[in-house]
C-alpha cells in the first residue's frame, strides 16, 4: 500500500492507473480550496489543472499512450447536477475540451471515464432537458475529411439521439489535425484534435 499524497490538502481519490502504474484521479490543493486532476507517475503527482477559468477537475481515466480523459467544471459539484462539467482529453501535455473536438450538436459531453489504447472514449453527456445519455468517440483516421466519418450512418452511434441533429457533415476546428489510426467499422461519433501549437487549455 503506497500513499500517493495529494497537491497540498487532505484529500486524494485515484480512479484509475494503466499498465505502466502511471496513476490519474484527483487531490485538493492547499487549504482545500480546489480540487485538480492529477497523474501521478515515478512518485511525483502533477496537476493537470483545469479547462479555462474552472476552479475544479478530476481525472477518470487513461490508457498506456498517456492519454488521459476527465471533466473539468465551474461549480465543483462532481456527484450533483453536471450541466456545468465538459469532458477533456488530456493528449501531449495539453488539455482539450472534447466538444471542441466533435462536431456541434445538442449534446454535451460532460463525463468521459474510459479510453482504450486506440483513443476510443466512452462516456455520459448530457442533452439540453436534462437527460443523460451514453457516448462513443473514436479518432479521426486519415480519411475523415474525404467524408468517411460523415457517412457513418447516425443509427450506428452511441450517441444517435445528439448525432441525428447534427446532420451528414461533420466541421473540425480550422487546421485540425486527424490522428492517424485506423478505426474504421467502429461506429462512435469521430473527433480530431486542434493543431499541435493550439494553445487552448
Amino acid at each position: 500500500l503506497k500513499d500517493l499524497g495529494t497537491l497540498g490538502g487532505d484529500y486524494g481519490n485515484a480512479l484509475w492507473v494503466n499498465e505502466e502504474g502511471v496513476v490519474v484521479g484527483w487531490a485538493t490543493n492547499q487549504n482545500n480550496q480546489a480540487l485538480f486532476a492529477f497523474v501521478w507517475e515515478d512518485g511525483e503527482m502533477t496537476s493537470l489543472g483545469a479547462l479555462g477559468t474552472d476552479p475544479c477537475s478530476i481525472a477518470w481515466a487513461n490508457n498506456d499512450r498517456g492519454d488521459i480523459v476527465g471533466s473539468s467544471s465551474a461549480e465543483c459539484n462532481f456527484a450533483g447536477n453536471m450541466s456545468d462539467e465538459h469532458a477533456f482529453l488530456w493528449k501531449n501535455g495539453k488539455m482539450y475540451d472534447l466538444n471542441n473536438l466533435i462536431p456541434a450538436g445538442n449534446l454535451t459531453l460532460v463525463e468521459p471515464h474510459y479510453i482504450n489504447e486506440r483513443g476510443e472514449i466512452t462516456g455520459n453527456g448530457v442533452l439540453p432537458n436534462g437527460d443523460l445519455h451514453a457516448f462513443l468517440l473514436t479518432p479521426c483516421d486519415e480519411d475523415c475529411d474525404q467524408g468517411i466519418a460523415a457517412a457513418i450512418p447516425a443509427t450506428q452511434t452511441a450517441i444517435t439521439s445528439a448525432a441525428s441533429s447534427r446532420g451528414n457533415s461533420p466541421s473540425y476546428p480550422a487546421g485540425a489535425r486527424p490522428l492517424t489510426m485506423t478505426v474504421k467499422g467502429r461506429f462512435g461519433k469521430p473527433y480530431t484534435l486542434p493543431p499541435s501549437n493550439s494553445t487552448q487549455r
